[in-house]
């Protein structure tokens, strides 16, 4: 096991507050030589977090970077982001977030996080069969984002 704290390292990825390719591609090389050898890696990503809090483009760009080392590699990356999705900002931002993963996982509270959503369609669209309809009509055009709870993935086909 390797343990890289994230506070410590970002600051030696960024130039101008921004990830550097140029400055992270040797720190994660050298970081991933140290663990050949182990069938399975799984990376957890806490800088992405430390970024979304000032910059969510920034975030962006380092998950770019990630999705660049991970391509030629068989390693798991998890990402954890504190995001409001009921947020303006944080929704729009977290679509181009959501284009760099496959899966996405809510908090401990997923269930009653469903369950508001399901009733927040009801309230909005009406009890009958109309809201679940929508719903379903809205849900089939997120082709595009991974996958996701039904409440996440209401909410952000919405």
């Amino acid at each position: 096991m390797l343990f890289l704290d994230a506070e410590q390292t970002l600051p030696r990825l960024l130039v101008d507050g921004v990830p550097d390719r140029a400055a992270f591609a040797p720190l994660v090389h050298e970081t991933l030589q140290q663990l050949s050898g182990f069938p399975s890696i799984y990376c957890f990503g806490e800088m992405v977090n430390l970024l979304w809090g000032r910059d969510s483009r920034a975030a962006a760009a380092l998950e770019e970077l990630w999705n660049e080392v991970l391509a030629d590699r068989s390693i798991q990356m998890l990402c954890a982001y504190r995001a409001e999705p009921f947020d303006r900002h944080t929704h729009q931002a977290l679509h181009g977030i959501l284009r760099s993963h496959s899966h996405v996982m809510p908090d401990q509270h997923r269930e009653d996080f469903d369950e508001a959503v399901d009733r927040a369609y009801h309230e909005v669209f009406g009890v009958s069969g109309d809201a679940s309809g929508l719903r379903a009509v809205i849900e089939s055009r997120r082709a595009s984002m991974p996958t996701m709870s039904p409440g996440l993935t209401a909410l952000f086909a919405l």
